[in-house]
């Protein structure tokens, strides 16, 4: 899988939780230089010898009900 095809999943996130995923992906290849991008069940992931240990997917912001 190439950084390209990772990156377009990030793409499509809408913003202010694009935004965040590549805040949270800075910080978790920064933490694990050495985990691979990939997509993982339709989402970017990060494997680390072959493991999935991290998954980034954006949710609605909505309204918390009390």
């Amino acid at each position: 899988m190439t950084s390209k095809e990772v990156s377009a999943h990030y793409q499509l996130a809408p913003s202010p939780q694009r935004e965040t995923m590549l805040e949270m992906r800075k910080s978790i290849l920064e933490i694990i230089p050495k985990a691979e991008e990939v997509v993982s069940y339709g989402m970017p992931a990060f494997k680390v010898n072959g493991t999935v240990i991290a998954g980034l997917l954006p949710h609605k912001i909505g309204r918390a009900h009390v």
